[in-house]
């Protein structure tokens, strides 16, 4: 077998489209993650497993030591060498059948180079593995509950957690280095770190089981599990609404069988009034958020049936009376919503594109200049548009064509991490 640096791949979740910023194309995602995090502060679309929270915290302890040391590529941390150790774990594990190992950050690289005999390093990992490995994916929330801090060092919270998963793993000594089984496994672990930093790679672990028995993602032990809930659901915020509401069976079943939109709606009446208005809000903001994508999607539509021919206001005119009138309707209803609940200021550059529009060629025209800017303006910068100008008219690219008219379904345009909170009370409710 060939463990040796192979050459860069481009991630298999980041296909060349999202290169050109194929997300987002009208800029009204950042708005509903401020929303998003007024009610699940903390969370992300990205979680789903709380046990990541417990593997964080052994993770902090173990490369304590090694705070200010990097790879042997000169920037990656010891936190995410030992993130490597445990993905090699849970891919091994998961070629022999071995059980529920979902959703799971980074898994799909490491089966990749498994699959081809090669150890995990800076070229076989993760495009982005600080944003997108399990200690990127959790660490907002691991801060906001006081498990880890900025730099990934272990707080209160933290020590209590690994407290509580060394007594039930039978780890006495792991977190203060005192004498028993923990302390030695703390020794091995940090051992295999050193080497990993000093290799710039993973390096064979005969004790891999470690990561599969006592960390997998699905299995979290009744300790933490309770110890985890407990810092989801204190205090008097929104999540601990949220939480304890949707651990209710009731509510569970309703959330299997709606869609976000109408469990959100459902959630209304057994809420705080705050909270109450944060979801009127999301209502409101997802109603013209579907609004503008209905009309942004005709375009590339009608663009996609013409093939060559640039499509005009004219074209767009004949499909545009109602999705004008829901607009004009639409914007003011979300700018009241988000005017009670503090969010109207960042809702202004929306209400100056299209507070306004009174005709077809308005619409047709701002949604075409809103898509340019925001192209323009996402990082690093100058994302190409969807569509290219034309002297009379545009024509949408072929990535971007869209071979179906929008159905007028009033489904929510972004997501607001209740699947996630349903997974998360699923893995935590054996010891609720």
């Amino acid at each position: 077998m060939n463990f040796g640096m192979l050459s860069p791949q481009l991630s298999l979740s980041d296909p060349l489209t999202e290169l050109e910023g194929s997300r987002d194309p009208l800029g009204l995602a950042n708005l509903a993650t401020q929303l998003a995090d007024r009610i699940l502060p903390g969370m992300t679309a990205r979680m789903w497993r709380p046990r990541f929270l417990t593997a964080m915290s052994v993770a902090a302890v173990v490369t304590e030591k090694f705070r200010d040391r990097s790879a042997a590529d000169g920037s990656t941390p010891a936190y995410l060498v030992f993130e490597w150790f445990a993905l090699e774990a849970f891919a091994r594990a998961d070629t022999q059948n071995n059980g529920n190992l979902k959703n799971i950050p980074g898994i799909e690289k490491t089966r990749t180079a498994r699959n081809e005999g090669a150890f995990l390093s800076p070229t076989r990992y993760l495009k982005t593995p600080t944003v997108l490995g399990f200690h990127g994916v959790y660490k907002t929330l691991a801060r906001d509950l006081e498990i880890v801090d900025d730099e990934l060092c272990l707080l209160p919270n933290g020590y209590r957690l690994v407290r509580a998963w060394e007594r039930a793993e039978g780890m006495t000594g792991f977190a203060d280095g005192q004498d028993g089984a923990g302390k030695s496994l703390r020794e091995h672990l940090q051992r295999i770190v050193r080497e990993g930093l000093g290799a710039g790679h993973t390096i064979e672990n005969r004790r891999w089981r470690f990561f599969l028995d006592s960390l997998r993602p699905d299995r979290p032990r009744k300790s933490e599990r309770q110890l985890i809930w407990s810092f989801l659901t204190s205090g008097d915020s929104s999540r601990r609404q949220i939480f304890h509401i949707l651990s209710k069976p009731v509510a569970m079943r309703r959330q299997q069988n709606l869609a976000e939109a109408d469990f959100l709606g459902w959630l209304e009446s057994r809420v705080s009034e705050e909270l109450r208005l944060h979801l009127k809000a999301i209502a409101a903001y997802e109603r013209l958020s579907r609004t503008l994508h209905d009309a942004f999607d005709w375009i590339r539509y009608l663009s996609t049936k013409t093939r060559l021919r640039p499509i005009t206001s004219k074209d767009f005119s004949e499909k545009s009376a109602s999705l004008l009138r829901r607009v004009s309707a639409d914007i003011n209803k979300a700018s009241l919503a988000l005017e009670r609940i503090n969010l109207d200021s960042d809702f202004s550059d929306l209400m100056t594109a299209f507070g306004t529009v009174s005709d077809a060629g308005a619409f047709f025209e701002r949604l075409i200049r809103r898509h340019e800017y925001v192209q323009r303006n996402k990082p690093p910068g100058n994302k190409r548009p969807w569509f290219e100008r034309a002297t009379n008219g545009v024509v949408v690219r072929d990535p971007y064509r869209l071979y179906e008219p929008p159905t007028g379904e009033m489904a929510y345009v972004h997501g607001y991490r209740i699947p996630n909170v349903a997974n998360f009370i699923k893995d935590l409710q054996g010891g609720l």
